[in-house]
């Protein structure tokens, strides 16, 4: 597949069929995501693979996450939610949690770090679609709660960027619209004030 295919073919999978995904594959994506642009050459990103049984800590820390942020919730919402985050690392054979590690460097602005995870992620998704495998990259509420940067042993300074859920796609039609590049895009010819 050529990388404009791969760049418009890819799309976050949220089913995925059991079939295991071979370790070379999954090897495969990991590299891809270390060849990822990253100022001073820090190489913050960290992996987790989680298959099979691997995938029960990042269960059980997820369900104590929802409980936690559910707390106030009414039970029906609070309930479907819990259930929600525990059976997530289930849904497809290979969990990677991605995180970022900063730099003690001095010279490194941390958001910079992040820039270079979000990056890598980009790679491991399109590696992913190329190998045709589904992907969905989960974040929010989770992936942030202090919990998982417990589970991992991550410093303060450090960031889980996300967990890439990675697997054979159920078969899908659904298809992917974007609103034209050009709404979002001024081209400056001209020595102006402003742009």
């Amino acid at each position: 597949m050529e990388l404009k295919d791969a760049v418009k073919a890819r799309a976050t999978t949220y089913r995925f069929t059991p079939q295991d995904v071979p370790e070379d594959m999954i090897k495969r994506i990991i590299e891809a995501g270390t060849w990822a642009p990253n100022r001073h050459l820090t190489e913050p990103w960290r992996f987790w693979v989680l298959t099979e049984n691997g995938r029960v800590p990042l269960s059980k820390t997820m369900k104590s996450i929802a409980e936690d942020i559910m707390a106030e919730a009414p039970d029906e919402e609070r309930n479907k939610r819990i259930e929600t985050y525990e059976n997530l690392p289930f849904r497809a054979p290979v969990n990677i949690i991605v995180a970022c590690e900063v730099t003690e460097n001095p010279k490194v602005i941390p958001v910079e770090e992040t820039a270079a995870v979000n990056a890598c992620i980009q790679n491991m998704l399109l590696t992913a679609a190329d190998l045709g495998l589904g992907a969905f990259w989960g974040t929010g509420n989770y992936v942030y709660h202090p919990q998982m940067k417990e589970l991992l042993g991550l410093k303060d300074k450090d960031q889980v960027i996300g967990v890439v859920y990675i697997g054979y796609a159920e078969a899908n039609n659904r298809v992917r619209k974007r609103t034209p590049f050009s709404n979002f895009t001024k081209w400056v010819k001209e020595d102006t004030s402003y742009i």
